[in-house]
């Protein structure tokens, strides 16, 4: 099967020197994770999640502020580490590994389906440059 086949079409655009392939490659990474409803979902989860996280904090802070502020002594210290460790390992664990999943895992599976990776590598495209532009998308 030839890449006429495969609906190929000459590139038509500006030519970039080969040092830019990872730049075009994390491009065009970023914009397939972008047209996926799971990332976009993900990112404002992890964007809700984290407003919610500061507002408990700062909430604590605020009526600890007042109440010292009205004589109550002494009181025992800010619960904010438990609250940020919390929503801090929630985003890492949960966020980053479903962006993790559907974006980096996800793109480098479709080149490796659909035989892309001859394309990629018949110009002068580095293993290096790949796996940076592709796991940094």
């Amino acid at each position: 099967m030839t890449v006429r086949d495969l609906g190929y079409r000459a590139y038509e655009g500006e030519r970039l020197p080969s040092s830019q392939n990872t730049w075009v490659l994390l491009r065009y990474g970023l914009w397939r994770a972008w047209g996926s409803w799971i990332v976009k979902l993900t990112l404002i989860a992890a964007l809700v999640s984290g407003l919610i996280g500061a507002a408990l904090v700062a909430g604590t802070w605020w009526i600890r502020n007042q109440t010292v502020g009205a004589g109550a002594g002494d009181l025992p210290p800010l619960p904010g580490g438990e609250i940020t460790s919390f929503f801090f390992n929630l985003q890492v664990w949960l966020f980053a590994t479903v962006l993790t999943l559907r974006s980096g895992a996800g793109v480098i599976a479709e080149d490796f389906t659909f035989k892309a990776f001859q394309f990629y590598f018949a110009k002068p495209v580095t293993i290096v440059q790949y796996m940076i532009g592709r796991v940094a998308a």
